[in-house]
C-alpha cells in the first residue's frame, strides 16, 4: 500500500512544479489543461476499475491497470527544461568557434561527487525545512497537509460507507464518478479565472475548503443515494476549487524561486499527515463502529485549514 502513495506523491510533486516554470503568461489556462487530465482520471477511474475487476478479476484487473499507468513513463520522458537544449546549442556554437588546437580539459581533473545521492537528498530536505521560519510557508505547508488528509482519506472511505449503507458497487462507482466530473468542471473554471486581474486565490482556496467541510458533514448524515450523489458533486467542486490552485497560490505568496522547496516541505508534511490520519481514522472507526466519526475528524482538518488561511494576511 505504501508504493502507490510514494509514486503518487512523486508524480504529483513533479506535475505541480512544471506548469509555473514553463508558462509565464496564460499560466491559468495551461494549468486548466493539466487539471483536466487529473480530474478525468478520478471520474473514469472507478468505472474502469469496476469493469476490469468484473472481467479479469482482482489480479488481472490490477495488472491491466498497472500497464496503463506504465505509459506515464513515456509522457514523463518529454518533461525536459527548455534551458537544457539552449545550453546544448550554445555549447556547440562555442566549440565551433574554438580553434582546433585548443587544449581539452584533463580527465583526471574532474572532481568526483562529494556526496552520494541519498546524502544530497537529505541535505536538500534539511535546507528546505529551514524555510519554515517563514510563517507564510508554514501556513501553506500545514494547510496543504490538512486538506490532503481530508480530501484523499475521505475519497478512499466513500466506497466503504456506501456499501455499508447497502448500495451496490455500480451505484458506488457512479457516485464517485459524479464527484470526479464536478471536480473536473470546477478545476477548469477556477484555473481559467486565475488569469483575471481581480481574482483572489486565497478567497477561492478558503471557499473551496469550506465547501468540502460542509459536504463531508452532510454526507455523514444522509442515506438517500440521490442526495448523497448531490453532496458528492458539491464536494468535488470544493476539491477542484483548492486543488486547481495548489501550486499557483504558492507562487503568489512565496515566489517562483521558492516553489520547488515549498512543494518539498508540503510533501513532507503531507506524508507525515497520512501516517497519522490513516491510523487515527481507522482506530476511531473501530472504536465507534461508525464511519461518521472518522468523517467528522477528517472534516475538522478542513476546518483547521480554513482557520490557518485566515491568518495569512498577518504572515510574513
Amino acid at each position: 500500500m505504501n508504493f502507490p502513495g510514494i509514486g503518487g506523491g512523486l508524480l504529483m510533486g513533479i506535475i505541480f512544479s512544471i506548469i509555473p516554470h514553463y508558462f509565464k503568461r496564460r499560466r491559468g489556462v495551461a494549468n486548466a489543461f493539466m487539471m483536466v487530465g487529473l480530474s478525468a482520471g478520478q471520474m473514469a477511474g472507478p468505472l474502469l476499475i469496476n469493469y476490469l475487476q468484473v472481467e479479469y478479476g482482482y489480479l488481472g484487473g490490477t495488472l491491466v491497470l498497472s500497464a496503463i499507468v506504465l505509459n506515464c513513463c513515456v509522457g514523463a520522458a518529454v518533461f525536459q527544461p527548455v534551458e537544457w537544449h539552449v545550453r546544448k546549442c550554445s555549447r556547440k556554437l562555442s566549440n565551433n568557434n574554438n580553434t582546433k588546437g585548443s587544449p581539452r580539459p584533463r580527465a583526471d581533473k574532474v572532481e568526483a561527487p562529494r556526496y552520494s545521492a541519498l546524502a544530497r537528498v537529505f541535505n536538500t530536505t534539511m535546507n528546505n525545512l529551514k524555510l519554515l521560519k517563514s510563517s507564510r510557508i508554514l501556513i501553506i505547508a500545514l494547510s496543504s497537509a490538512l486538506n490532503m488528509i481530508s480530501y484523499l482519506n475521505f475519497l478512499m472511505m466513500v466506497p466503504f460507507v456506501l456499501q455499508t449503507i447497502g448500495y451496490s458497487m455500480q451505484e458506488t462507482t457512479w457516485c464517485v464518478s459524479v464527484s470526479g466530473l464536478c471536480n473536473m468542471v470546477s478545476r477548469l473554471v477556477v484555473s481559467a479565472l486565475t488569469d483575471c486581474p481581480g481574482f483572489s486565490m486565497r478567497g477561492c482556496y478558503m471557499a473551496g475548503t469550506t465547501v468540502v467541510l460542509a459536504s463531508m458533514i452532510a454526507f455523514s448524515l444522509l442515506r438517500d443515494l440521490t442526495w448523497l450523489t448531490v453532496v458528492m458533486g458539491a464536494w468535488g467542486c470544493g476539491v477542484g476549487a483548492f486543488m486547481s490552485i495548489y501550486s499557483l497560490i504558492m507562487v503568489e505568496y512565496v515566489g517562483l524561486e521558492q516553489l520547488v522547496p515549498t512543494l518539498g516541505v508540503s510533501g513532507l508534511f503531507n506524508s507525515f499527515g497520512f501516517l497519522v490520519s490513516g491510523t487515527l481514522t481507522g482506530y476511531m472507526r473501530d472504536v465507534s463502529g461508525s464511519y461518521a466519526v472518522s468523517i467528522w475528524i477528517l472534516a475538522s482538518s478542513s476546518g483547521l485549514s480554513v482557520a490557518l488561511w485566515t491568518l495569512m494576511p498577518l504572515a510574513f
